[in-house]
């Protein structure tokens, strides 16, 4: 079978200081049909003359402006070679190939079994200095336009995306296109100037039926010298929000569908009115003056996004649907919490995975060990939870309980001659002679309510067996002082809780007479009843912990 022909269209301006490497990265592919163009936008650093020197004079094509990008491949696919070739690979001044990443980029566009109609392939794209820094794996937008890329800043290839993937745009730093593609999906939008002009070209191709992927196999370095600050700049440059805000727009305005614009354009609307309201409120005037620049920009270039609406919509053969699976989604996730979930599902595998004939806690560790950040945020979470548990969960009821002894034995006094009483359940029952006899052997005590409590319990305990803690340990004596006291208490509950106090009355008396003989009961109560005669109800609390 005939290897297909492959030309690099490499677009260069003002690179002389690392134009070498990519060079050299060319002349070292494996691909046996490979031919290489450079056009030149207007360099004034000896870029030019390096060209000639590497490629020959009729190999370079100098535009003596900068065109940018779209420029320069309008001015390239001009050319015969360019439209006899069976790809075009375009390739920046700054990127760097593997030695055999063109096979490998045409190996996705034509060697998957199965897959048809593949348009445009780019490679795993890592940093140019620190080649274990991930650049670009494939990108995609939300429903705006916006661009996504799945990556977190400063990732590190781990071959968590070694796999072939299908995306909805690849960056233009080193892309395969097929000639179909090219010729039927039409040249780059040259008002882009090199921002996102990809994203544009990648969606039109996806409306003409063509896919597009990205292979780990074939790798790049990239320096992205502009973003650096390394490559001189015409004209000054506008923020990043800028540019993509106006590439969104018009990338939406040209690619989708009318039934489609008709719902998503007055929402983007909506979100984009308050978008800036928010900005402006939040005193970030620049990047809110960038998102009405962007929207100005549009407005202006508006009929020519027209007629290139009627082109990209002349050749679409795919609907809308089938694009949107390839687009993230407008409320993303955190980036760390969806790779949290990719890690959690390795860990699972690995308990799962018998042959490592580890036992259990090994395995465990070993997991725990490979993720400690996983471990430690779900650790928080867990104690965050068990802190706050109580704002979120109904309040712990607890049962009766007798109430603190006062600090002044005064208060036993002002109890006992007060007309009102100050348990829960209240009332203007007269208080328990209990009292008198609580405040007066607290003055007995020197005034200490905390010795009078002491001594009184005490006492109580080294009575017999029938001490309240004799009471406490046993359930049918808990009944027995709970119907005594009950019987103590009818005059001073309030009329409301009579229907409660008979019921709680009758089911008291029900599990008595269950639990043993009449004199065995009466000896009970009547250990109830002193008990109650030494903490009277007054000082009986019932309510919530």
């Amino acid at each position: 079978m005939r290897s297909p022909s492959v030309l690099v269209v490499l677009v260069t301006r003002d690179a002389v200081a690392w134009l070498r490497g990519c060079l050299e990265s060319l002349a070292a592919q494996t691909h046996p049909r490979l031919g290489v163009m450079a056009v030149d936008n207007g360099s004034s650093d000896g870029t030019l003359e390096l060209l000639r020197q590497a490629l020959g004079e009729a190999r370079v094509v100098a535009l003596g402006e900068d065109r940018g990008i779209a420029g320069a491949l309008t001015a390239a696919t001009e050319l015969p070679p360019a439209q006899a070739a069976d790809y075009l690979l375009l390739v920046h001044d700054d990127a760097a190939l593997a030695p055999d990443a063109v096979e490998r980029l045409l190996e996705a566009a034509e060697g998957i079994h199965g897959v048809e109609r593949v348009g445009v392939v780019g490679p795993k794209i890592v940093d140019w200095d620190e080649p274990r820094v991930l650049r670009e794996v494939g990108r995609s937008t939300d429903r705006f336009g916006h661009p996504y890329t799945p990556l977190q800043d400063g990732e590190l290839d781990q071959g968590q995306y070694d796999r072939v993937l299908e995306v909805l745009f690849v960056s233009s730093a080193v892309m395969l296109v097929s000639r179909e593609t090219w010729q039927r999906t039409g040249p780059f939008d040259e008002r882009f100037a090199g921002h996102h002009d990809d994203l544009d070209f990648c969606w039109r191709a996806r409306l003409a039926g063509f896919r597009v992927f990205m292979t780990p196999l074939a790798t790049a370095r990239h320096r992205d010298a502009t973003a650096r600050g390394e490559r001189r700049e015409e004209q000054p440059s506008r923020s990043t929000r800028y540019y993509a805000e106006r590439a969104a727009l018009a990338s939406m305005l040209k690619d989708y569908g009318i039934l489609t614009l008709l719902w998503l354009l007055p929402v983007y609307v909506v979100l984009g009115v308050a978008r800036i309201l928010f900005l402006a409120l939040s005193r970030r005037f620049e990047d809110a003056f960038d998102l009405l620049a962007a929207w100005g920009w549009n407005l202006l270039h508006l009929p020519g996004t027209l007629r290139r609406r009627i082109r990209a919509q002349s050749v679409r053969s795919v609907a809308d649907r089938r694009i949107r699976p390839f687009m993230a989604s407008t409320f993303r996730l955190p980036r760390w919490f969806e790779r949290a979930e990719e890690f959690l599902d390795e860990g699972l595998e690995e308990f799962d995975d018998e042959d490592l004939g580890r036992p259990l806690p090994r395995r465990a560790a070993s997991v725990a060990a490979g993720h400690p950040v996983l471990l430690g945020s779900i650790l928080a979470v867990g104690l965050g939870a068990l802190a706050v548990r109580q704002f979120v969960g109904p309040e712990v009821l607890s049962g009766g309980a007798l109430a603190a002894f006062p600090a002044d034995l005064g208060d036993f006094f002002r109890e006992f001659g007060s007309g009102v009483r100050t348990t829960v359940l209240g009332g203007v029952q007269p208080g328990s002679p209990a009292l008198a006899g609580l405040g007066a052997g607290s003055w007995v005590a020197f005034g200490s309510t905390a010795l009078a409590q002491t001594s009184t319990i005490a006492s109580r305990m080294a009575s017999g067996p029938r001490a309240p803690s004799t009471l406490i340990a046993r359930p049918a004596s808990e009944v027995s002082s709970a119907s005594s006291q009950v019987a103590l208490d009818r005059t001073a509950r309030p009329h409301g809780a009579e229907g409660s106090i008979v019921r709680q009355s009758s089911s008291t008396a029900a599990r008595i007479a269950s639990g043993g003989g009449v004199a065995r009961i009466r000896s009970r109560a009547r250990a109830a009843r002193s008990t109650a005669a030494l903490f009277p109800p007054s000082l009986i609390r019932v309510g919530r912990s």
